[in-house]
């Protein structure tokens, strides 16, 4: 994908402005181990580091979950943003000014020119929100509201709270600067034919990203609200704004983040919660949208962080929730530990009856997640009556089951034990029974079939050919060898650079060839053979692609030689032949 400005040689000297080891730095820890550089993976949760940065050849790779890019990769990544918004931010961080250019591929997005001025209008939206709480005498009931909730101007201004006083004056503030319709519909504040405010009356919260843009907007009743009006309200999904994938707070972490940094993250039901925690010092906190949490939302945190503490309402609804995203979190790898507020209380009231010393004092406190559900279970159960400790243990048990370490499991029995009165050795063997009967995982069903994956074989001779293995000679390779347009992309980008006398640079493939699903497989691979053995195997490789493509020759005209003319069949014999014999060789030099 190129983009008219976007050359390759313009992002290459983009990217030597924006070193990757430095810019990476600012998100993880790098340590330098031989020529490269490794730390945690922000993409998944794990406890070794398995995330490689290779700082001459300007790419990255991790060995866990086999992500690989380049600079601009990672930010478009890490920051969950479009590639020209990515090339954007390094522009902004290096002082480099971005070239005119012309829209990316038909459907992905919108032109350069379309995002920034939805940004705007964004910006637009939240200032004149926040003008309004701050001055205008109709938000007086909105000050009143939010003061006795805590909420100071300092905090007001802090997070950027606002206020939208009616239908109409927001629509005409923005008409007022000549922003296309359009994209005054398309921004998600207006709503309706009329395109009047979609958060009319509503205490505005402003959400941003880690880039500190704003890309929606919650709204929240003043006081209770009426019957059959929801109190809690978000802009509709934009361009900018997927309510499934965002996360409230994230500008505040990155921020806590590169200044103190923090060793878990507190996760909360929404974006008021994350307020008033805020409100007495506790900033390391995040929220969804109000809505169910989702995959999406923790594969987003895993760039922040592995460990999370759940704090939701202390109320029925609130340890549904909980057990909904401690499935979810756990599911993903993050290490969970759970705050168990009282009955109706809420991290509002929390912040307010117990103060920072008092929250903290919670997350000391706070239980794994097993410990919480067993104990959920615990509180469902009369322990007196036989009956019901027996029900007690089915549903302890089961849910231990769910565990895969066995030695994780066994740690938790001895408290089964003390509330059942059942041994430890009778708990083991029930459990292992219970473990046993489980039915087998079914697959996705949405997952998509696997085909077309590259063969160890093309894996090795391209990487051996892009990193310029002193046995990898690609004037004996062909490029009709390689089955997919991917994997002959690869090639070429190889033989573009040999031909002009140049040694193939991997950082750079993908500025040729960012949306190609082979090349980060290609320059992540880890051979793990060196000198004689990784020749003696490439050379195998190529033989067998040899032979490969041979055979798929002979199949094509052998099916072909099926439905020729008697004119034709001698020609496509002879043809077989000679293929068949080529298919023979045992070595390079015989065949070609």
């Amino acid at each position: 994908m190129r983009e008219s400005g976007l050359t390759p040689d313009w992002l290459e000297e983009l990217k030597k402005r924006n070193g990757i080891v430095e810019v990476i730095s600012e998100y993880i820890e790098l340590s330098k181990k031989g020529n490269r550089h490794f730390g945690l993976c922000p993409f998944h949760n794990e406890k070794t580091p398995s995330f490689a940065v290779n700082e001459d050849d300007g790419f990255y790779h991790c060995f866990g979950c086999n992500v690989s890019g380049d600079v601009i990769t990672f930010i478009k990544e890490i920051e969950n943003i479009s590639f020209i918004e990515a090339v954007q931010h390094l522009c902004d961080r290096s002082g480099v000014e971005m070239p005119e250019f012309k829209g990316g591929r038909e459907g992905e997005r919108q032109t350069k020119d379309d995002r920034e001025i939805l940004f705007d209008i964004l910006k637009s939206a939240a200032t004149h929100y926040h003008n309004n709480l701050i001055s205008k005498p109709e938000a007086e009931e909105a000050r009143a509201y939010l003061h006795s909730r805590g909420i100071t101007k300092d905090i007001i201004v802090r997070y950027g709270l606002g206020y939208s006083v009616d239908y109409d004056r927001l629509p005409t503030y923005l008409k007022l600067k000549n922003y296309p319709e359009r994209l005054l519909k398309l921004s998600g504040v207006l709503s309706g034919e009329r395109m009047s405010d979609a958060l009319a009356g509503r205490i505005i919260v402003p959400i941003i990203n880690s880039l500190g843009k704003v890309v929606a907007f919650g709204g929240r009743v003043v006081g209770k609200p009426p019957e059959g009006i929801a109190k809690y309200k978000n802009s509709t999904n934009t361009p900018l704004f997927d309510k499934g994938r965002t996360l409230y707070n994230l500008n505040f972490l990155k921020t806590l983040k590169r200044t103190g940094g923090f060793s878990e993250v507190i996760l909360v039901e929404g974006y008021m919660d994350v307020i008033s925690l805020g409100k007495v010092g506790i900033l390391n906190t995040a929220a969804g949208m109000g809505t169910a949490f989702t995959e999406s939302q923790a594969r987003e945190l895993a760039k922040w962080t592995n460990n999370i503490v759940l704090c939701y309402d202390g109320d029925e609804a609130g340890r549904k929730a909980a057990e909904r995203s401690i499935d979810i979190l756990v599911n993903e790898g993050f290490n969970v530990k759970v705050i168990a507020l009282p009955d109706e209380m809420d991290p509002d009231d929390a912040a307010k009856k117990l103060g920072k010393a008092g929250i903290l004092k919670l997350l000391d406190e706070a239980p794994g997640h097993v410990e919480y559900r067993l104990g959920l279970i615990e509180k469902k159960f009369d322990l007196k009556s036989a009956s019901e400790r027996a029900q007690y243990l089915k549903e302890a048990l089961t849910l231990l089951s769910k565990i895969k370490d066995i030695s994780e499991r066994d740690v938790y029995l001895p408290i089964l034990s003390d509330k059942s009165g059942v041994t430890v050795a009778v708990l083991r063997k029930q459990l292992d029974k219970t473990a046993a009967e489980k039915p087998p995982a079914r697959p996705i069903e949405s997952a998509p079939a696997i085909s077309g994956e590259i063969t160890p074989a093309s894996l090795f001779v391209l990487n051996s050919l892009l990193f310029s293995r002193e046995y990898a000679d690609i004037s004996k390779v062909r490029r009709e060898w390689f089955k997919s347009e991917d994997e002959r992309a690869v090639f070429d980008f190889v033989l573009d650079a040999v031909s002009f006398g140049k040694r193939p640079q991997p950082g750079q493939i993908f500025d040729h060839l960012r949306d190609s699903a082979v090349a980060p497989k290609v320059i992540g691979f880890e051979p793990g053979l060196k000198g004689e053995a990784a020749e003696k195997y490439y050379i195998e490789s190529l033989i067998w692609l040899a032979n490969e493509s041979i055979k798929a020759e002979i199949a094509d005209a052998s099916a072909r030689f099926e439905n020729a003319d008697k004119e034709e069949r001698p020609e496509l014999l002879t043809k077989i032949a000679a293929l068949q014999k080529k298919l023979t060789a045992q070595s390079l030099e015989k065949k070609y």
